[in-house]
């Protein structure tokens, strides 16, 4: 049995509703903007490094203001790679940044189809579950298995995404100065 809604009701409902969709896409907003802002050094005015930044600014340790931009990427990349809806909150998205670029969106829809056969909506556990999955064990890390055959740009967007991530534990002032080297060398995957 369901109740007519007021008019006020209705728009109640509807303002609701607004910051609700607004809420479910900030970290990716918040995610993005830290990144622009990182990678533009706008910053600089007041602070040496991003992480100062952060952390007095927002009071955000670089764990978090990392996390949040590595969640803002896996969204992007989830979105680019399949035509179902990608992560709607930070704790979705955070365990897909372990996994390489190209191999987020399938994670993502491994994780979206095993709790849609449940009937129910996917969680952050349904996710880590699929992402451990697709890790290799411990003991095989240290042996990369060679791809079956060689996609320049694959393995240019997975050698790119490893690159990233060894760049962001770099000091601040010089992480730019490699990003652009990066960016030379994956001008010859194009």
């Amino acid at each position: 049995m369901t109740d007519a809604l007021t008019k006020t009701e209705t728009k109640s409902l509807s303002s609701y509703e607004q910051v609700i969709e607004r809420g479910l896409s900030t970290f990716v907003d918040v995610g993005n903007a830290l990144m622009a802002i990182r990678e533009g050094k706008l910053y600089r005015k007041e602070y040496k490094t991003f992480d100062a930044y952060c952390l007095d600014r927002w009071e955000f340790k670089r764990q978090n203001a990392y996390q949040l931009m590595d969640a803002a990427s896996v969204v992007e990349n989830v979105r680019q790679g399949v035509q179902i809806a990608p992560p709607t909150c930070e704790k979705q998205a955070r365990p897909l940044a372990k996994l390489p670029a190209l191999d987020q969106a399938e994670a993502w829809t491994q994780a979206v189809e095993h709790a849609e056969s449940e009937g129910r909506k996917v969680t952050a556990k349904d996710v880590e579950s699929v992402v451990a999955e697709m890790m290799p064990p411990k003991e095989q890390k240290a042996e990369k298995k060679e791809p079956k055959a060689f996609d320049k740009a694959v393995e240019g967007f997975r050698l790119m995404d490893v690159v990233r991530k060894q760049i962001e534990r770099w000091p601040e002032e010089l992480q730019e100065m490699a990003i652009q080297l990066v960016r030379q060398v994956m001008k010859e995957f194009e």
